[in-house]
Parts: structure tokens; sequence; C-alpha cells
């Protein structure tokens, strides 16, 4: 990954080198010279700017506001910002581009922030209805029988949180419910032993892209 310099007389800012994520957390050094007072509000200016900007991508025709597409959105928007070399003409203008740029990329992180959270929230919900079901299921008819196994697919940011919440809440309505207990894995084993069972319902259940 190149690094790209923005420069006006001595000040430089170095673009690229700073991106080693996709979590677009990276903001770029804010020159000295923008706390002058009109370099200051062109700064603020250009970070409603970049804010503005990346809201507008996040809801564009081939992202569509998606969760789901939230990592090549951030990717897209890195790659870029990490190709841009800027000649300034001023620091009033440089001041301009460090703030659209850095509000660009708080915004692109404001948004992956609130996308982990939606997607854990769905996790959850899932989780918890998914485990209700099994233990009236299972309590009902005397334990479930096997299906086949679901084979995980690659999953991104909202993936991730949907299955960690999922998992960890099916769990906890499973393991939490007595009447449920025999039901799930227990140390000695019941007789039957519905282990396997309940392990394989976790995972059918909870998958974000099972590849089945």
């Amino acid at each position: 990954m190149r690094a790209n310099i923005v420069r006006f007389g001595a000040m430089a800012v170095v673009i690229g080198s700073l991106f080693a994520t996709a979590e677009a957390s990276a903001q770029l050094v804010v020159p000295d010279a923008c706390s002058a007072p009109r370099n200051a509000r062109l700064l603020a200016l250009g970070e409603r700017k970049g804010a503005s900007l990346a809201r507008q991508a996040f809801a564009s025709t081939d992202i569509a506001s998606s969760c789901d597409n939230v990592d090549a959105f951030a990717d897209i928007v890195i790659d870029i910002v990490d190709g841009l070399t800027v000649a300034a003409p001023s620091d009033a203008a440089l001041c301009h581009f460090v703030g659209t740029v850095n509000g660009l990329l708080a915004q692109v992180e404001d948004i992956q922030t609130q996308c982990a959270e939606d997607c854990f929230l769905d996790g959850d919900f899932i989780g918890e209805i998914a485990g209700l079901l099994y233990c009236e299921l299972s309590i009902a008819l005397g334990g479930l029988g096997l299906d086949v196994t679901f084979v995980p697919g690659p999953v991104g940011l909202c993936g991730e949180n949907f299955e960690a919440a999922c998992f960890e809440t099916f769990e906890s309505t499973t393991t939490g419910d007595p009447l449920c207990e025999p039901f799930t894995p227990l140390d000695p084993p019941a007789d039957p032993d519905f282990t396997e069972v309940w392990e394989q319902t976790r995972n059918n259940q909870c998958l974000f892209n099972p590849e089945i």
C-alpha cells in the first residue's frame, strides 16, 4: 500500500499508510494551520461535508443502505481515500480537504458501529426464538432428531455479530429452562444424550450465511 502525500508549502499529510484495516478508524493528522479561525471553520465544514458524502455513498444503488454490504462499503471508501493525491493551493483549502476526509471516515465508522449493533440485536432475537422453539418441541416430543448440518459460509461484520449473539442467546435460553435441561449438553450426559441434536440446532438456526 503506497503512501500518498498532500502537500502545501512545508506541510504534508500522508494518506495510505494510515489505513491498515477496513474499520475506517484512521484519521488524517490535522495541520497546525487549521487552528486559525478561518481554517478551523473550513475544517469543521469539511467534516460535515465528508459525513454527508459517506451517508450518500451508503445509500448508493450498489450498497442500498444494507448492513450486509457494510464491509464492501468501507473497503471501497478506504481504497478511494488511499488513492488520493492532492496538491492544496492554500492552508484553508488543505484544512477543508482534511476535514472532508476525516468526516467521511468518521461517518463510515459510525455506520459500521450501527450495523454491528443492529445485527447483534437481530441475532439475539433469532437466538431466543430458536431456543424457545427447540425447548417447546423437545419437551412435547421427547427430544428431536438429527437433520443435515448446515455448513458455515463467509460472513463479515454483520454476520459475525449476528452469529455471536444468536449462539449466546440460544444457549442461555435452552439451558436456563429446567424442563428443557435434559435436551441440552449435560455433564454427565443424559440418557438419551441430546448434545449432538442441541449443537446441530444451534448451528443451523444461528448461521448467518450457511452454505447448505
